[in-house]
């Protein structure tokens, strides 16, 4: 754990006994070659959500917010990944979303949140092949690896989600996990991941975190990779 991560862990646990909303986030990933043997790993702390995230969480926090058609500083919208800019109040929101019959839909169901099916690359955690800096109004990752098993592809299982409560440290954790096979026959570089989350009306990256050094994902290997996503209780 590097300084900043334990001067996190240090304020963190201060907001906790202040009564602060202070949610921590890491990602990370284990690399096994075709016969399951671990060749890389690594879990470090994201602080990589977007302005699409921080739009809905004053929506869900805010209980109603103004929206508008423009995405910006001070504008209450959200731009889906094909580029459609959407008032905020139509995406999905970190906690639940009212769809278009009234009935909310939660992050652990597979239609919304952030679940992806298999073979599905548009929904749910997903990766790129570009290390381009990352930018608070991202809104896409900046070169999709799509699902397949052609050259530059990778084979997207479907998503699983585990949620845990730690009664001793009074923390809400969501897990979310999503397996990647190289099938290409080649090796495939990835430099970015991130997390799209599927709403009633569209679809919004809410995370973008650039990988550094790069994860060279070799022919027949698979990766393992993960978001978790923790708050600390008050009591």
């Amino acid at each position: 754990m590097d300084n900043y991560e334990e001067r996190f862990d240090e304020w963190r646990e201060k907001g906790r006994r202040l009564g602060l909303v202070v949610p921590k986030t890491t990602w990370g990933y284990v690399l096994q070659d075709c016969d399951g043997i671990v060749i890389d790993e690594r879990e470090q702390l994201s602080r990589s959500w977007t302005r699409n995230a921080y739009n809905a969480l004053i929506l869900q926090l805010g209980g109603g917010v103004t929206q508008n058609t423009t995405f910006g500083i001070g504008k209450m919208s959200s731009k889906d990944t094909a580029g459609s800019i959407v008032p905020v109040g139509t995406n999905i929101g970190l906690i639940s979303n009212v769809g278009g019959d009234g009935s909310p839909s939660y992050s652990n169901e597979t239609v919304y949140g952030y679940y992806g099916g298999a073979n599905i690359a548009t929904y749910g955690i997903v990766v790129g092949s570009s290390n381009a800096a990352e930018n608070f109004s991202d809104y896409k990752l900046t070169t999709p690896i799509l699902s397949g098993s052609a050259s530059g592809t990778l084979v997207y299982q479907a998503s699983t989600i585990t949620e845990a409560w730690n009664g001793g440290a009074l923390e809400y954790t969501s897990t979310f996990k999503r397996i990647l096979n190289n099938n290409s026959g080649y090796s495939v570089n990835i430099g970015e991941v991130g997390i799209y989350a599927r709403g009633s009306y569209n679809t919004a990256m809410y995370i973008r975190d650039v990988i550094s050094p790069v994860i060279e994902v070799i022919d027949a290997a698979q990766l393992d990779i993960f978001y978790n996503i923790t708050l600390a209780y008050p009591e």
